[in-house]
């Protein structure tokens, strides 16, 4: 499921050895990783330096945090877009994560990635193009305060910003439903959709669907009770977001649809007067890309 806080288990670390007889400069190396169905692959200087920088290998840590740290730099180039590269070792393939605000940024972006990582590894690209207002709208959430979940950075298998934690492809007429899992503590958890004309749909809470304290890393669903949504035109790339804190932000409910920009000001002002008042606030927010089609 959708995770506000999800975690996944660490690989185990490969067995590095150079061809031998091979000068340092050798461009090709066999690396044994154990990787499903793929047996001996040959690196070369990049790819290698790649996979030690993702599997975290002996004496490589150095170079492996300044190969990461490049990466990172050269993701967080394109304009109001959230971008991290997933390594998978069971195949040996660098997936490209998360949202760019335009497709001309793709092409850039890979191009670049492709410059620190070279030629050998597969890289796939997965990302979405989310344009404005959505892509503005993440920007404000960072705003409010309140972090971003790190679990995803804490993921040795990622380099980049926090992207979505999932994907989800709704057709017209479908019902909408979110599957989510709560924090570490337990949490109160405010569900938000916000749509291509700069709106927000608060799906929980509203006047059918009360907002409901969740215990530690419990999971659940948004949309099968409750008040229903179903998908309706106009179509696109919209967004989901799931803020969770350990005490209400405000009573009552909100208006069941609202300028997104009106609510996340609200946001921003509750959050003051609560930490203002001697109040701190824990919680944490993440982001669910959502596609609608007829």
């Amino acid at each position: 499921p959708a995770a506000i806080l999800g975690t996944r288990a660490g690989a185990a670390v490969p067995q590095v050895q150079a061809l031998p007889g091979a000068p340092a400069s050798a461009v090709a190396v066999t690396a044994m990783f154990g990787w499903d169905g793929a047996g001996q692959v040959d690196l070369d200087a990049k790819g290698l330096a790649t996979v030690a920088a993702f599997m975290a290998l002996g004496d490589t840590a150095g170079g492996a945090t300044d190969l990461r740290d490049r990466m990172a730099e050269a993701m967080a180039g394109p304009d109001c877009a959230r971008v991290q590269t997933a390594f998978d070792p069971a195949t040996g393939t660098l997936e490209l994560r998360g949202h760019v605000s335009a497709p001309s940024d793709r092409a850039a972006l890979l191009a670049a990635l492709r410059a620190q990582v070279g030629d050998a590894l597969a890289l796939r690209d997965a990302t979405h193009v989310l344009p404005r207002p959505q892509c503005g709208i993440l920007d404000g959430l960072s705003r409010l305060g309140l972090p971003q979940s790190e679990e995803q950075l804490r993921d040795p298998l990622l380099v980049g910003e926090n992207a979505q934690v999932r994907s989800y492809d709704f057709s017209d007429g479908e019902r909408l439903i979110l599957d989510l899992t709560a924090p570490d503590y337990p949490a109160y958890v405010y569900v938000d959709y916000y749509d291509g004309a700069g709106q927000v749909i608060h799906l929980v809470s509203n006047d059918l669907t009360p907002l409901t304290r969740h215990g530690p890393a419990t999971t659940f669903s948004v949309g099968r009770t409750g008040a229903a949504f179903r998908v309706a035109p106009p179509f696109g790339q919209d967004i989901a977001v799931a803020l969770a804190v350990d005490t209400p932000l405000y009573d009552g409910t909100r208006p069941l649809l609202e300028e997104a920009d009106t609510y996340l000001d609200f946001l921003r002002v509750r959050l003051a007067a609560l930490q203002d008042r001697g109040d701190r606030v824990r919680g944490e927010w993440v982001y669910l890309f959502v596609s609608t089609h007829p």
